[in-house]
């Protein structure tokens, strides 16, 4: 419960000498400048991007949806002291919000892009040395979801699950568009090489001591090639918890690849729902069933804890509950912190069987 929860610590860690804040503007004084940073939490998010450059400045727009070379940079977040836990507080034109205000609404602060990988392994080791500890929780996004989008929603998760350690987004080249699910299909399967040079550098050279993926919709694609490619002379010890949420998956491709990946974690946990519109239309599109949806029935594999999550508040797709469920958020960073399992964690989970298989229900 969010109860439960120690309060959230300061996360502001400059990895080198960032640009002049965007929000306020540059022209604040400099003390209207520390009260704001005084006001709000600052949460950096590392990134890796294989989407093409925008040749803007930043922070916003960075990146497009169209494919590119594999780099990597930082952009600090601010999350107002208004912000609900679960949200992503964003200007909305049907109150007449046409420009953020940083008091109410998360905004990009300031960004900056590392040379190659040796500088970004070295801005994690600062931000491992700021925050005192050496977890690193990895974001991999779905389809439609621009760069901008995908860093506040990681910054966002963070921030709710009080995540001491390293906000880290993989962002691969979503066209953010209704209308080119298949293009997003095609890029998704173009980035699982670049995917898997990201999570071998995380795992060996990041200096992190725990990691941690969570996967959302599309995203699961990636993360889970990229873990059955896996070598087994890598060393996934430090792999701890694969959160794979909402899977836009066929489910029995899903069962193909677990077999091959499940035991290259501590723990591998299946969020599906029964009211997910979104993988509803894609199981139309497809034709088969979808990992993420509960409708005929749950998906239960061997070696991977499945969460019925139906229960749980969300958008009116019922697609986003990664994020927007206060509930789910608390069950994961319970999950993050202590690597218990479903049995010992949450009172939020009843056991269930299926043709004598377990499972869980997610009841807030």
């Amino acid at each position: 419960a969010p109860g439960a929860w120690p309060e959230a610590a300061p996360v502001a860690v400059p990895v080198q000498s960032p640009p002049a804040m965007e929000s306020p503007s540059p022209s604040t004084p400099p003390s209207a400048a520390a009260a704001y940073k005084a006001r709000v939490s600052l949460v950096p998010v590392f990134f890796a991007t294989d989407r093409d450059a925008s040749g803007k400045a930043g922070p916003g727009g960075l990146f497009g949806g169209g494919r590119g070379a594999l780099r990597f940079g930082c952009i600090e977040v601010a999350i107002p002291p208004s912000h609900e836990r679960g949200a992503v507080e964003a200007p909305s034109w049907w109150k007449f919000e046409f420009k953020a205000d940083p008091d109410k609404h998360l905004t990009l602060q300031s960004a900056m892009l590392f040379d190659g990988e040796g500088s970004f392994i070295e801005g994690l080791g600062r931000r491992f040395a700021a925050v005192g500890g050496h977890d690193a929780l990895v974001f991999v996004h779905g389809y439609r979801v621009g760069f901008d989008a995908a860093v506040m929603r990681t910054a966002q998760i963070a921030h709710d699950l009080r995540f001491r350690g390293a906000a880290l987004l993989y962002s691969w080249p979503s066209t953010n568009s209704f209308f080119r699910y298949t293009q997003d299909e095609n890029n998704a399967a173009w980035t699982v090489g670049h995917f898997e040079v990201f999570l071998q550098l995380v795992l060996q050279r990041s200096g992190a001591q725990r990691v941690h993926v969570i996967a959302h919709s599309m995203g699961n694609r990636v993360v889970s090639e990229a873990l059955r490619n896996l070598g087994p002379g890598l060393d996934t010890k430090r792999l701890q918890q694969i959160v794979l949420a909402a899977p836009d998956i066929d489910a029995e491709v899903f069962e193909q690849l677990a077999a091959k990946f499940s035991d290259k974690a501590r723990q591998v946990t299946l969020y599906a729902s029964s009211h997910d519109l979104a993988l509803r239309a894609s199981k139309l599109v497809h034709g088969y069933p979808r990992a993420g949806d509960t409708e005929p029935e749950v998906l239960i594999v061997p070696k991977v804890v499945t969460i019925d999550a139906s229960h749980a508040g969300t958008d009116l797709l019922g697609h986003s509950y990664i994020g927007d469920s206060s509930s789910i958020l608390a069950d994961i960073a319970r999950l993050l912190d202590t690597g218990a399992g479903p049995d010992e964690r949450s009172f939020f989970l009843e056991p269930a069987t299926l043709r004598g298989r377990a499972y869980w229900i997610f009841r807030p």
